[in-house]
């Protein structure tokens, strides 16, 4: 999907803009009566610049370059996307819906502060058992698994050295080897006790037995373990138990969604998931929107799975069932969440969703426009060549050292030249007006 770019667009963070037919006497920048920014988020963001702080330089001359410089590219993307239609692009949309999902799953949060464990419930002897645990630092590597017989089996291989761990993680769970080797200490407070104290009493080196973590299998292999720096129990006990009732708290839901997930039938499309291997180009064309499984009458489609998960990155057939059964589980926690919490009747929570529709336009068409051409443009060997041979005095340790630096560095600038050439054509047709008055209003407000 568009997200997984060479190069990452500018967040944007709070920033909203508003899209109306009547206008909007309010915008301090704007393209026209529809496109623009308003007064209080004009303010909000020239409140956390350095003018701010430097009360000199709130001048009306930095004050709009501050402004042209912040919002004008963004004014542009908007508005091309509207002009050439990309907010009904069904690739927009499926972004949009993920966007959105994606917010329900956070307000999930809301959840742990109405179903949590009061601190006086904890039981004061469980404290001084954790505590007594947490004085092991304990590192893991991991594969994880959709089928409970083939984690067994690739777990039965390993151990009878068959195949090593790393090489099992390479033909199974590939995308363990992009996690191997960084900081993935596992901690009381990430996992369910059972898991937990499995691996706190494990040795180094050691392959766990598969255990079962909400519909998958986890097979573990303890990397390193140390001792962990830990304060006097007295002194550390109230924070510990607040911090454990917080845990229980969380994981009483976990373990509610487990139970919903745990009777959910989910009928997998076997024709179009061995069509991922078997003739790839046909799936993400003619059946990218097909179900490939189905759920309570829902359907997972190709788009659904790899919004979020690179393609590049699937071995086997066990990998897709994988990221489909992560997909049904974000469904059923989103109606979870709509059932109990309704966060439509939230004002912040509408506020979020009117912003999140206008960011992802900006983000799409900046991908649709510029970034989709930056991922065609193949930079060979060659091209790496002769523009090390035209700038040798930054790469001091030569050529195949700082290849693929290189290549990037290209591509960084073929990037610049688009996005300029954009700007240009789009101060052709478009004229950014900034509202004096209200910029002068500003002023005199952070003064």
């Amino acid at each position: 999907m568009y997200r997984k770019v060479f190069f990452i667009f500018i967040i944007l963070g709070s920033l909203i803009f508003f899209c109306s037919e009547k206008p909007k006497n309010d915008f301090v920048i704007y393209l026209n009566d529809s496109i623009g920014v308003k007064y209080d988020l004009a303010k909000a963001r020239l409140r956390n610049s350095k003018f701010y702080k430097n009360k000199e330089l709130l001048t009306i001359d930095n004050l709009r370059q501050f402004l042209l410089d912040q919002y004008g590219f963004k004014l542009y993307l908007l508005a091309e996307g509207y002009k050439n239609g990309l907010d009904k692009d069904p690739g927009f949309k499926t972004a949009l819906k993920d966007r959105i999902n994606q917010s329900y799953l956070m307000y999930v949060n809301k959840i742990f502060k109405i179903d949590k464990f009061k601190v006086d419930e904890v039981d004061s002897n469980y404290v001084r058992d954790v505590y007594n645990l947490l004085g092991k630092k304990v590192k893991v590597d991991f594969m994880r698994f959709y089928s409970k017989d083939l984690a067994d089996s690739v777990y039965n291989l390993v151990k009878s050295n068959k195949i090593s761990f790393d090489s099992a993680m390479g033909r199974f769970y590939p995308y363990g080897l992009k996690i191997k080797g960084k900081t993935f200490f596992v901690g009381f407070f990430d996992y369910p006790d059972s898991v937990w104290k499995i691996i706190v009493h494990s040795k180094a080196k050691e392959v766990l037995k598969p255990v079962k973590m909400r519909s998958s299998y986890f097979v573990f292999r303890i990397d390193t373990v140390a001792k962990a720096k830990i304060g006097n129990y007295d002194n550390i006990k109230k924070e510990l138990t607040k911090r454990i009732a917080s845990k229980l708290g969380r994981f009483k839901f976990e373990s509610y969604m487990d139970s919903i997930i745990a009777n959910t039938k989910i009928a997998f499309n076997e024709k179009l998931i061995k069509m991922f291997f078997d003739d790839f180009n046909k799936l993400t064309t003619e059946y990218k929107d097909s179900c490939m499984a189905v759920f309570e009458g829902n359907c997972i489609t190709y788009t659904d799975i790899f919004s979020r998960v690179s393609p590049f990155s699937v071995k086997i057939v066990d990998n897709i069932k994988l990221a489909i059964v992560d997909r049904v589980i974000d469904y059923v926690m989103i109606d979870v969440i709509k059932k109990y919490l309704h966060p439509e009747e939230d004002s912040i929570f509408k506020k979020r969703l009117e912003r999140i529709k206008t960011d992802e336009l900006i983000r799409y068409t900046n991908y649709k426009l510029i970034e989709s051409k930056v991922n065609q443009y193949i930079v060979t060997d060659m091209d790496a060549k002769n523009f090390y041979e035209k700038h040798k005095n930054d790469y001091k340790t030569g050529f195949e050292v700082n290849k693929n630096t290189i290549k990037h560095r290209i591509q960084k600038e073929y990037y610049r030249s688009l996005h300029n050439q954009f700007v240009s054509d789009c101060e052709k047709k478009y004229k950014i007006k900034i509202n004096v008055k209200l910029l002068k209003s500003i002023i005199n407000e952070l003064k």
